[in-house]
């Protein structure tokens, strides 16, 4: 009977400790201690593959709000891509990408402006088998006002939003040029989602990050890059000067006066010898 007894006892405290029984007989939640006790609030554990991924999104986030150097938008540290409210693609990377001036060697002449610019990555993506790397579901990139990227050949005038032409490529990439950036949005999206909408819905979502990008909300429009100055028409060169020629000097000689010895040995045959 004793033995009985201590097995049930050893049962109660443990049930008693998994759904925090209290001494007198109340169930309280996890974690709290009963009435005229210190409560004690359980912290949450995060894996190491969750606490990798706050740190990766703290310091991306930190690098898009503090870049200095010119506008820079963001979908935010996250995005909601299904409209459930939830954001399902957090920022994975914000870094900037700069390329030098490329040049033909033989002729020295530039091939390929340099490139300033910043990327941001939205969402994960599985690494294929046999492959180092893969690429996530939305890249965004931003160049300065002053890029002298050239547009890239082949794009399309899809629409106009938030007050600028919005060009569409092949690829379904967007390219979107303003007065104090340009965009280029790329997606590598999850089968069945229509790349253009859901791009012009990223478009439409954009906002400032940094201090230069601070007007920038989801409701403004963007300022609309000026037209480049208009082309002189061309004229005819102008006329070569005119040129009067020099008439050579006529000696003149009045009647009666004696012709010069030297003029008149010039003008006379030589002596035959």
């Amino acid at each position: 009977m004793k033995v009985r007894v201590g097995i049930a006892a050893i049962v109660v405290a443990v049930l008693a400790a998994a759904v925090g029984w209290s001494c007198d007989g109340r169930i309280t939640p996890s974690g709290v201690r009963p009435a005229g006790q210190a409560t004690v609030a359980l912290a949450p554990v995060l894996s190491p593959h969750d606490a990798s991924v706050a740190t990766a999104r703290a310091r991306d986030g930190e690098f898009a709000t503090s870049f200095a150097e010119y506008p820079i938008l963001w979908l935010g540290s996250g995005y909601d891509s299904d409209g459930d409210g939830v954001d399902d693609m957090p920022l994975r990377g914000a870094e900037e990408a700069n390329f030098p001036a490329h040049f033909d060697f033989r002729t020295n002449q530039q091939v390929q402006p340099a490139i300033r610019s910043v990327s941001l990555g939205y969402g994960t993506c599985e690494i294929p088998p046999r492959e180092s790397q893969c690429a996530v579901p939305i890249t965004i990139y931003i160049y300065p006002a002053d890029h002298q990227l050239p547009v890239p050949a082949g794009g399309q005038r899809l629409t106009t939003l938030r007050g600028v032409d919005v060009f569409r490529y092949a690829d379904g990439h967007l390219w979107i040029e303003t007065a104090d950036f340009t965009v280029s949005i790329g997606l590598s999206f999850r089968k069945g989602v229509n790349l253009t909408d859901e791009a012009l819905r990223i478009a439409a979502n954009l906002y400032g990050a940094n201090a230069k990008a601070a007007g920038i909300t989801k409701d403004s429009d963007f300022r609309p890059k000026p037209p480049p100055p208009p082309t002189p028409f061309p004229t005819d060169p102008p006329a070569p000067p005119t040129r009067t020629p020099t008439p050579f000097p006529i000696m003149t000689q009045a009647p009666g006066d004696a012709v010069p010895t030297a003029a008149v040995a010039t003008a006379l045959p030589a002596p035959q010898q």
